[in-house]
Order: C-alpha cells, then structure tokens, then sequence
C-alpha cells in the first residue's frame, strides 16, 4: 500500500474524533442536538465513511486496473463524500475543539482575513464552479489521468484537488455562503450537470480507449467495454446527482421566497394596525412633541430581562467583536457588520424588524431565517444568550 493511501486512515480519524469533540462540547454548553443536530453529525460521518470507500482497499487497488472502479473513486468523493461533509457544517463543531483563545483567534482570522467578504462577492459562484468543472474535465485528460496511474503523489493530488473544488462548490451551493439569490445556486448544479454529461458521453462514444495503461493490460476491447461504462457512470447517475440537487436548490428557493413575501404582508398589516391606531389616538401636542424628537430616540418596546454582565461575556465568546465595533471594547474594531453602540435608540434591527427585545433576540439566533443570504451567521445562539447578549446591547451608548 503506498504511503498516501496508508495516511488515509490516520487521517480520517483525527478529523472524525475533532469533530465529535467539538461536537460534543457544543452540546455540554447548549443542550444536546443544539447547533449541530444529530443528523448533521450523522452527515459529516457518513462522508468520511464515502471518503474512505473510495481511496482504501478494495476499491483503490481496483482502481488501478479498471477504469470504472476509477470512476466510482471520483464519483464517491465529487457526489457523495463531498456534499455530506458540507451538510455537516463542520466549521462550527471543528472550531469549538480548540481551546477558547485559539477559537477567538480564528474566528478573527476567518473575519479579518476577508473570506466572509470574498464569499459574498458575485464572482465566487462562477469561480467555484468553475474550479470543480475545469478539475474534473482536466484529471481525465489522457496525459493527465496517465501521469496519476503512474505516480502515487499525483494520484493523491489528483484526488485532492477534486475533493477540494467539490467542497467549495458544494459548500456554496447548499450553505448559501454567497450573497446570490439562491436562483445562483440552482443555475450552478444544473450547470455542473450539463458540463459533466458531455465528458461521459465523449467517454462512451469513443471508438478506441483513451487510457493506454488499461489497454496494455486487459487489451483493446475490454478496456474500450470498461471506459464506456465509466463514461455511463459519470454520464447518468453522476449528472443525476447534480439535477436533483438542483431541484431541492429549486423547491428550497422558492419556498423562502413564498415566506419573505408572508413576512412582508405581515408587517404591511402590523403598520396598517399601528398606523389606524395612531390615527385614533394622534393629538396635536403629540404630533407636535414627535416633531421635535429626533429618530433615534425610540426605547425597546419591552422590558430588558437579561443579564448584561454575561452578555458582555457572551459577545466576545461568539465572535461578534471580530466583525463589529463595541464600544469600551479596545478589541473590538471590525468593519464586516455595523458599530453595535446606541443600538437600544434605533427604530429598527436588521432594518426590517421592530427594535424589540424579542425582535433583537430573534435576529441574534436566526439571522439567516430573518434575511436568508446575508453576511451574519448563524451561530447557534440559545435564547437565554441572546436575551443576555441583548441586555448588553441595549447598555451601550
């Protein structure tokens, strides 16, 4: 076994157990299934399961004498292992296994570093997506997929590279980690399943094997049958995955858009409700004193319960410094979201919600169900956090 394949196991499980520390001490501090649901884990598992069929005995060896069992290895990593280890949001759990300083840091890094932004720009749909078409087109080029036979380290690089693109492609895609309508997202997997189709057709169709090393020791016509079965494997069940995931893409865009429009009816009726009662209840005095107030003197609509000590605590431990400015906080200089001072004098959270408690919470734990594709993450914030964090927030001048 060369010495890249047997690195594989070793691998594996250290990401397997840092994954499941993480994980469990999530849990210990929220409450089980809290952040990261049993059935995320059970994903990111499930992945490195793929992972390891498709670059262990038997089917690694196999892989070298037939182009099929290849075929399976790039399918596994691209279609299988690649999209399940995304579903595992790793990010989080992998963070929250590092000691609490070390956690900081890298969150600061991840936020200063500008990868959020790059993240959000428009051209890293098409980059990524690029990047994962053009490895999977390039590794199947003769000269190319002939050089990985050959060599243990390009056959490692050969499948690195194409884990690597799939987990940005796929991360992109079923993370929603640009700012594109999610209409990017679906364009994207039918796109990659128009763009894999041809390769396995031009597989199918040819008239001789491209591949001489398969030639040389099955012969012409066994490696010719053994190519266009590879070819069919990337042709139907490949593209298939693509298509599919483009339909979920589909129903999932369009039912947040179905709830973003119910968000809007209900807040064109709440200010219709306040509108009719301010109407009734309007005296000129008030008009007048209203007149004279500034907009940024509104007051939270309901009693502060927090603990605003804790909070203070819990802004620096979920990383909300590294993207916002705080004031009295020397560390807390970031540029990605808006200052967090004189938060309890603004009219509105998110600028679409009503300054409440409630509303301020809810924007805390949830900001993607609130604004789905905007830059702040959900960071798994439990309520009574964020009722704390809140208390905090509305302390600041």
């Amino acid at each position: 076994m060369p010495a890249v394949t047997a690195a594989v196991p070793a691998v594996l499980v250290a990401l397997a157990w840092w994954y499941w520390r993480g994980t469990v001490a999530l849990w210990r501090r929220r409450g089980r299934g809290a952040a990261v649901p049993a059935w995320r884990a059970g994903a990111f598992s499930a992945g490195l399961v793929a992972v390891a069929v498709a670059l262990l005995p038997p089917l690694d060896a196999r892989a070298h004498a037939a182009l099929s069992a290849h075929m399976v290895q790039h399918l596994l990593l691209l279609l299988v292992a690649a999209p399940l280890l995304v579903l595992g949001t790793p990010g989080l759990p992998l963070s929250w296994a590092l000691t609490a300083p070390r956690r900081r840091a890298l969150r600061r890094l991840v936020a200063g570093g500008g990868l959020r932004r790059l993240a959000a720009s428009p051209g890293w749909l098409p980059a990524v997506w690029a990047g994962h078409v053009g490895v999977m087109w390039a590794w199947h080029a003769p000269g190319l997929y002939e050089a990985a036979l050959s060599s243990p380290a390009v056959h490692a690089a050969e499948h690195a590279t194409m884990l690597g693109t799939a987990l940005a492609f796929w991360w992109t895609v079923l993370a929603g980690a640009t700012r594109l309508a999610r209409g990017g997202s679906v364009v994207a997997a039918w796109a990659a399943a128009a763009a894999s189709g041809p390769l396995g057709a031009l597989l199918v169709f040819a008239s001789r094997p491209w591949y001489q090393t398969y030639a040389a020791v099955a012969g012409d016509r066994a490696a010719l049958a053994d190519q266009q079965l590879a070819g069919l494997l990337m042709w139907v069940p490949g593209g298939a995955v693509y298509l599919v995931a483009g339909v979920a893409l589909f129903v999932a865009w369009m039912a947040a858009v179905e709830r973003r429009a119910e968000q809007r009816a209900e807040q064109r009726a709440a200010r219709r409700a306040a509108a009719g009662k301010l109407a009734a209840w309007m005296t000129i005095v008030v008009a007048v004193v209203a007149a004279a107030c500034t907009p940024h003197v509104d007051q939270p609509t309901a009693e502060v319960t927090g603990d605003i000590a804790r909070g203070r605590e819990l802004v620096r431990e979920y990383g909300c410094v590294a993207c916002h400015a705080v004031p009295g906080v020397p560390v807390a200089q970031g540029r990605v979201g808006p200052p967090l001072g004189g938060i309890a004098g603004r009219r509105t959270v998110a600028g679409q919600l009503p300054n409440t408690t409630e509303q301020l919470a809810r924007w805390i734990r949830e900001p993607q169900e609130v604004s789905p594709g905007n830059v702040m993450p959900d960071l798994g914030v439990t309520e009574p956090d964020a009722l704390d964090i809140v208390a905090y927030l509305y302390s600041l001048e």
